[in-house]
């Protein structure tokens, strides 16, 4: 995109970003970790730049004292977030599923990236991004149960570290302000939308320890939560 056209861009994000703030809240979905997690801060500001992900999640494993990683973190291994298991956040029907991409060494950018894609019976989606190569446990069409184990994190495509970026999204809002100018994919529009989970556990908000049990709840950048463990369904 030009120069001069990212100042419109923005604007037209910004008034994106609130119509999708008014949207009704979906409810029902429960988190897709088990354990303790913290909403990394968009630094780069880089879930701004597209709609699908305009109100994404990147969660990251982290220990009681809030580190992500032991001994060297030059070795994916040592990171927290590794390999740990990704759930289904509700029913729904596999609608894309990639799991052979190779996971890139830290610190480096890998191409492709291996991702589970779920449609709910409400139309909406979501999506589980960067796992790890090969533990994808599903294929395309699918049906898969609420707390379902569907792959592991890892580090594949574009991330630097373990992590699972999260989001929701919806196709076709027709009630979202388009420019075609200003967006070329208008007319195939998706948008994720603010993410909601029912009964998890708040224990840090930036340095500030808490103890507080959420019933439901929209996390924020810098919160780290406890999500409880799935005995059944980690069986599967």
């Amino acid at each position: 995109m030009p120069p001069d056209m990212w100042g419109p861009r923005l604007k037209w994000m910004n008034r994106v970003a609130q119509k999708l703030e008014s949207r009704p809240p979906s409810s029902g979905y429960r988190p897709p970790l088990e354990g303790r997690w913290k909403v990394l801060i968009d630094k780069t500001h880089h879930h701004r730049s597209t709609l699908n992900m305009l109100n994404a999640l990147d969660l990251q494993a982290v220990d009681e004292r809030g580190r992500a990683y032991k001994a060297d973190p030059r070795v994916l291994s040592n990171w927290y977030s590794f390999g740990k298991p990704v759930y289904a956040i509700a029913g729904g029907s596999v609608q894309n599923a990639n799991g052979e991409e190779p996971d890139a060494p830290v610190g480096k950018l890998g191409k492709k990236t291996n991702a589970v894609s779920i449609v709910h019976p409400n139309g909406e989606v979501s999506n589980y991004t960067h796992l790890k190569q090969g533990s994808v446990t599903v294929k395309k069409g699918d049906q898969v149960e609420a707390g379902q184990m569907i792959g592991r994190v890892g580090n594949s495509g574009q991330a630097v570290i373990p992590h699972l970026h999260f989001s929701i999204f919806v196709s076709r809002v027709k009630e979202l302000p388009i420019t075609r100018d200003l967006d070329h994919q208008a007319d195939n529009l998706f948008a994720s939308i603010p993410v909601y989970w029912e009964d998890f556990r708040l224990v840090r908000v930036g340095r500030i320890k808490c103890n507080v049990h959420v019933i439901r709840g929209r996390p924020q950048e810098n919160w780290i939560m406890e999500f409880n463990e799935l005995k059944e369904e980690s069986a599967r």
